[in-house]
C-alpha cells in the first residue's frame, strides 16, 4: 500500500509582463510574483497509491498436461470416500514427480539445488490435481487425474518458495504430515486384520479420522494453490472443507484468513486470524500469523492495531521479514518515513531474495524524491520476479514521477496483462494517467478498479481528483466523500476534499479538512506540505476579491504549514504590498531569498525598497536579478527604471532597451513614445 504526492512543483518563471505594473507610479505597485502562485491553481492533487503486500503472479503461458492412473485395492473397512482420498494422494504424488522431473529438465528449477522431493513439495502448493475418471466395483477402486502447468511460472513460484522460509515451513509440515498419516493408515489397516470383529470399532474410527486428516491436508494443498492462482473465492471453499475435516488445524485458518484479505473480506480476515492464532504451535507460527494479522489493519486503516501487530510478531521471531515488511508499510502510512527505510533494509537484509521485499523499498525513494534509488529497487523486484504485477506497475509510477508517460504506459499494461483482475494495478494505472493529465482515461481505470473492490478507497480518490480537473466538482466531492467514508483516518483524502472545496470557495470546509489532515498526521511534513498548497489557494483566491487581508491571513498559514517553501514568503509578500506595508514585503522577500535566491524575489525586495525610498539597495537588488536571469527581460526594466528615477538617464536607457529587446512589454512601450528611437 502504497502512498504517493504529487511531485510537481510550483514554476519560479511566469508571465512577467503581464503581473508587472506600472513603476512610475506613485500609488502601491503590483509586484511580478503574484503571478506565480497562479499555478498554484493548477497544483491541487495529492497522489495516493494502495501499499500493502505484493505476490508472485503466475502469467498465462503454454501449459503442460500430465496424466496418471491409480488403481487402489479396497479392504473391508474401506469406503468410496477413502479409497478416493488414498488414490487422489498417491495419483497427486506422481503427478507432482512426473512435473518435477519435467522442471529439472527443461527449466531453471535445475540450477536451484533442490532434491526432487523438495520440489514435489513446494509444487504441491502451486498447482492442482483434477480428477479425471473414477470407478469403484467394492472392491477395485480406479482413478484417472490429470495436472496442468506453465512450467515457467510454476519454476518462478518455486524459486520464491524456496526463498520465502514462511511459505516453505508450511508445505514442508504438510508433507511430513502427509507420509505419517500414509504410515499410520497402513498400520491401521495390518491391525485390522488382526482384530476380532468386535473390537474394530474403535480402530475403525481411528482408521476414518486418519483419513479425515489425509483428505484436510489435500484441501489445504488445494487452497494454498488456489490462493497463489489469486482465486481467493476457490481458496476459501478450499481452505473451509479443510477446517470441516480438522477444525484446529491452525494452517487452514491462517491460509482462508489472507484468502478473505485478498477477496476484501477484511472482517472475516482478521476473524480467522485470531482463530489460528490459538491453534499456532510455536513462538515461529504465531510470528507469522501475527504479521498477517496486521495487513487487514493496514488495509482498514487501523495503523495503531497493526503495529502492535508487528511489533508482537517481531518479538516472537525477530527473524520475521514480513513482518519487518508489514510494520514499514504501516510506518509509511503513519508517515514515519525513516522508521520506513529501517524496517524495510531489516527485511532485505534478513531475506535479501524477495522480491516485494524490493518493491516496497523503492515505493519509498520514489516519494521521498530519490527516484534513481526506487528504480534501483525495483529494477531487483522485477530481476528476482519476473512475474511481479506490482513491481512494473510501480515502475511505472517512477516513469511518471519522471515525465516518461510513454514508459509508464508501458510498464502499468505489462503489469495489468500479468494480473487483469487486480484493483490496486488499476487504481495505479489511474494515477499514471492523472500525471499524464489523461484525465478521461485515469477516470475509466479507476472505475475499472471500483468495478473490482467497491471498497478500494484509493480508486475513489484518484477518480474524484480527475473529475475535479475536469470541473465536474460535484463527481469530485462525492468520490472523495466515498475515499473518507472507507478510509476516516487518510490524511491526504482530507486534504484532497479540502482544495476541491478550495477551488469552488467553500473555503469554511476547506480550512475545517486542512484542520483535520494535520490532525491526524500533525508530525508529518508531506502531509503539511499538501496543507499549506490548500492554504496558498485560499489565499488567492481572496487576492482575486481584492480582499488582502484575508489573503495574508491564509499564506501565512500556508507558511506554518511548511516554512521551507520560498513561494509562500514571496506571495505574502506582494500582498503587503498591495496592503501598502512595504517593509512586511521586504522582509518577505528576503526569507524568500534565504530558502532560495531567485531573480523574481530580487525584483520583488527592489520594488519594495523604491517604495521605502531607498533606491540604493533597490537598484542592488535588481542586480542580484539581473546575474540570476540575464534571459529575462524584467530585471533589466526594473534596474532601467531605477536608474531613470534616479537622475542616471543614460544607464536606465540602456537598460530599459536591453529589457525591449528581450520582449518586456512595459520597456517596448516606455521606448515607442515620440521621439525615442530603440
Amino acid at each position: 500500500m502504497a502512498i504517493f504526492v504529487s511531485k510537481s512543483e510550483f514554476g519560479k518563471e511566469a508571465a512577467h509582463n503581464e503581473c508587472v505594473g506600472g513603476l512610475m507610479k506613485t500609488v502601491k505597485p503590483s509586484l511580478p510574483f503574484f503571478v506565480r502562485g497562479l499555478e498554484i491553481k493548477t497544483l491541487l492533487s495529492s497522489i495516493i497509491c494502495i501499499w500493502i503486500i505484493s505476490f508472485s503472479i503466475p502469467a498465462i503461458a503454454e501449459l503442460k498436461t500430465f496424466v496418471k492412473e491409480y488403481t487402489y485395492q479396497a479392504s473391508e473397512i474401506d469406503s468410496k470416500r477413502s479409497c478416493r482420498v488414498i488414490a487422489l494422494e498417491q495419483v497427486k504424488r506422481l503427478l507432482l514427480e512426473e512435473l518435477g522431473t519435467y522442471l529439472e529438465n527443461y527449466t531453471e528449477v535445475k540450477n536451484y539445488q533442490l532434491t526432487t522431493d523438495k520440489i514435489v513439495t513446494l509444487t504441491a502448493g502451486i498447482v492442482s490435481t483434477k480428477i479425471l475418471i473414477e470407478n469403484f466395483d467394492g472392491k477395485i477402486y480406479c482413478l484417472t487425474a490429470e495436472l496442468k502447468a506453465d512450467p515457467d511460472s510454476v519454476a518462478q513460484s518455486v524459486l520464491n518458495y524456496r526463498n520465502d522460509w514462511q511459505k516453505t515451513r508450511e508445505l514442508v509440515v504438510l508433507r511430513k504430515k502427509t507420509n505419517q498419516l500414509r504410515s499410520q493408515i497402513r498400520e491401521l489397516k495390518r491391525q485390522l486384520l488382526h482384530y476380532p470383529t468386535q473390537d474394530k470399532g474403535k480402530k475403525i474410527e481411528d482408521y476414518n479420522k486418519q483419513i479425515d486428516s489425509l483428505n484436510a491436508i489435500d484441501w489445504i494443498e488445494r487452497g494454498t494453490a488456489f490462493y497463489n492462482e489469486k482465486k481467493y473465492k476457490d481458496a476459501i471453499l478450499a481452505f473451509s472443507e479443510a477446517i470441516e475435516l480438522e477444525p484446529n488445524t491452525f494452517i487452514s485458518y491462517n491460509g482462508r484468513g489472507l484468502s478473505y484479505e485478498y477477496n476484501n473480506n477484511h472482517r472475516e480476515a482478521i476473524e480467522d486470524f485470531n482463530i489460528a492464532l490459538k491453534f499456532a504451535p510455536d513462538n515461529q507460527w504465531k510470528s507469522i500469523v501475527l504479521g498477517n494479522h496486521s495487513i487487514p489493519h493496514i488495509r482498514l486503516g487501523n495503523y495503531e492495531e497493526a503495529m502492535k501487530d508487528c511489533n508482537q510478531a517481531i518479538a516472537l521471531d525477530p527473524q520475521n521479514y514480513m513482518a519487518f515488511n508489514n510494520r514499514g508499510i504501516t510506518q509509511k502510512f503513519l508517515m514515519s518515513i525513516e522508521a520506513a527505510k529501517t524496517d524495510f533494509d531489516m527485511a532485505i537484509k534478513i531475506n535479501p531474495q524477495c522480491s516485494q521485499l524490493y518493491g516496497n523499498r523503492g515505493m519509498l525513494y520514489a516519494i521521498t524524491d530519490d527516484l534513481n534509488q526506487a528504480m534501483v529497487d525495483l529494477n531487483n523486484a522485477v530481476a528476482l520476479d519476473s512475474k511481479n504485477a506490482y513491481a512494473y506497475s510501480w515502475r511505472g509510477l517512477v516513469y511518471a514521477y519522471s515525465d516518461k508517460l510513454h514508459e509508464a504506459i508501458i510498464e502499468c499494461d505489462t503489469s495489468i496483462s500479468l494480473d487483469s483482475n487486480n484493483a490496486d494495478l488499476y487504481a495505479n494505472y489511474a494515477t499514471v494517467l492523472f500525471f499524464g493529465k489523461r484525465y478521461v482515461l485515469s477516470i475509466e481505470k479507476a472505475e475499472k478498479a471500483i468495478i473490482l473492490n467497491p471498497n478500494l478507497s484509493e480508486a475513489y480518490n484518484r477518480r474524484g481528483l480527475s473529475y475535479s480537473e475536469l470541473g465536474y466538482y460535484d463527481k469530485a466531492l462525492h468520490d472523495l466523500n466515498k475515499a473518507i467514508i472507507l478510509n476516516p483516518k487518510s490524511p491526504f483524502f482530507y486534504v484532497n476534499r479540502g482544495k476541491i472545496y478550495a477551488k469552488i470557495k467553500k473555503y469554511e470546509f476547506a480550512i475545517k479538512d486542512c484542520e483535520n489532515a494535520i490532525q491526524f498526521r500533525p508530525e508529518s511534513k508531506i502531509i503539511r506540505k499538501q496543507v499549506a498548497l490548500c492554504y496558498a489557494v485560499i489565499g488567492l483566491d481572496f487576492t482575486d476579491l481584492g480582499q488582502y487581508e484575508q489573503s495574508t491571513i491564509y499564506f501565512s498559514k500556508a507558511i506554518e504549514s511548511n516554512p521551507n517553501k520560498g513561494l509562500f514568503y514571496s506571495l505574502r509578500g506582494d500582498t503587503y504590498s498591495k496592503l501598502g506595508d512595504f517593509k512586511k514585503a521586504a522582509d518577505d522577500f528576503t526569507r524568500a531569498i534565504n530558502i532560495k535566491p531567485d531573480y523574481l524575489d530580487y525584483v520583488g525586495r527592489g520594488l519594495s525598497y523604491e517604495m521605502l525610498g531607498n533606491m540604493k539597495k533597490a537598484i542592488k537588488d535588481y542586480d542580484e536579478a539581473v546575474k540570476l536571469n540575464s534571459k529575462s527581460g524584467v530585471p533589466y526594466y526594473y534596474r532601467g527604471m531605477a536608474y531613470y528615477k534616479s537622475g542616471d538617464y543614460q544607464s536606465g536607457m540602456a537598460d530599459i532597451k536591453i529589457a525591449a529587446k528581450k520582449g518586456e512589454k512595459k520597456a517596448q512601450d516606455f521606448l515607442n513614445r515620440p521621439l525615442i528611437k530603440w
